[in-house]
């Protein structure tokens, strides 16, 4: 009797072994079609939010890409910008990092040390700058390193916000963004070659959507009664300098500088010598500076927005443009 039911012990430890062993199979191979599914995806970060627009329209549609914007809750200019703990968890799972580049990104330098192995497309290869005085320059890296950091500024330099020599906004002037879109797509194919032809094609109609755009601002925008204005940020620098609009004094206030009683007593003095009546601010900082100049000038302040935050709507780049037109109109026609 006691051997019969130490027989019965035995075949239930059996058992209980062999559902425990087949279990631990089942759960191994699921976690193994996950971990399968998780590498067939291509995880792609992007520096900040005109970058992760285009990167949306560049992989629409696209099942195995997914799309990350490191600085989803940036307000302004990413010039002082300091990694967070969750950028660094989202870098360390992506197969590539997209950059305005054109020295936007202050913490490219980190980036580059710390993750060796992430690819870098940089959106801005190719691309004529304009340096911090408005002049065109033909991008070239290399030249970029060498260039001559104890070059002269004028008062204009002194005043304006600059990742570098050179001005980063580029993404509002629309020929240049065109221009950044294929530069993604041609980074993202060679990253991604089997979804190559998908990656160009998106790029290619979006490209025409901004082509469109650009082709209306050039229609609409031309022989203005105000041609001379002065700008807050010189983001606009890309938005004035292909419409022919004049920038006559271009100021940096943004949420880490102010200027002082005798700069600002400069620029009432040009706008009142000059008869500007035109004084654009940007949505992402303080007025308040504007809006005295204008009180002691009879100038108007109005308020674009440079295009650094919004929602994931792939058209809010298109939208957003096209009420910066509205705003062009309404500020530069009497």
């Amino acid at each position: 009797m006691k051997n019969e039911k130490l027989k019965k012990l035995s075949l239930l430890v059996v058992i209980m072994i062999v559902i425990s062993v087949a279990s631990y199979g089942v759960t191994a191979m699921l976690n193994n079609d996950k971990g399968s599914e998780k590498d067939d995806t291509i995880t792609i970060a992007t520096s900040f939010y005109p970058i992760y627009i285009a990167a949306l329209n560049v992989t629409a549609g696209m099942d195995n890409v997914k799309v990350i914007n490191l600085m989803e809750n940036q307000q302004g200019c990413l010039h002082d910008y300091q990694l967070t703990t969750e950028n660094m968890r989202t870098l360390e799972g992506a197969d590539a990092l997209i950059i305005n580049g054109a020295g936007m990104e202050a913490f490219l330098d980190d980036i580059k040390t710390n993750y060796k192995s992430l690819d870098i497309i940089d959106s801005s290869e190719d691309i004529s700058l304009l340096t911090i005085t408005g002049e065109v320059h033909d991008h070239d890296h290399e030249e970029d390193a060498d260039h001559n950091e104890d070059a002269d500024h004028d008062h204009e330099e002194e005043h304006n916000h600059n990742h570098g020599d050179y001005n980063a906004h580029i993404w509002l002037d629309p020929e240049r963004y065109e221009q950044q879109i294929e530069n993604i797509a041609e980074g993202l194919a060679k990253l991604d070659p089997e979804h190559s032809d998908t990656y160009k094609s998106n790029a290619k109609g979006y490209i025409e959507k901004v082509a469109v755009l650009e082709t209306e601002m050039k229609a609409e925008l031309k022989d203005f009664d105000y041609n001379d204005v002065i700008i807050f940020h010189n983001s606009m620098e890309y938005l004035c300098q292909p419409l022919g609009i004049h920038v006559a004094y271009s100021l940096n206030v943004d949420g880490d500088a102010s200027l002082s009683a005798g700069e600002v007593a400069t620029v009432i003095e040009e706008v009142k010598e000059n008869n500007i009546k035109v004084l654009f601010s940007e949505k992402q900082y303080e007025s308040s500076i504007a809006d005295r100049i204008a009180s002691e000038t009879g100038a108007k302040v109005y308020v674009f927005d440079s295009l650094v935050t919004g929602n994931s709507d792939k058209d809010a780049y298109l939208d957003g443009m096209r009420k910066n037109m509205e705003l062009l109109k309404t500020a530069l026609y009497k």
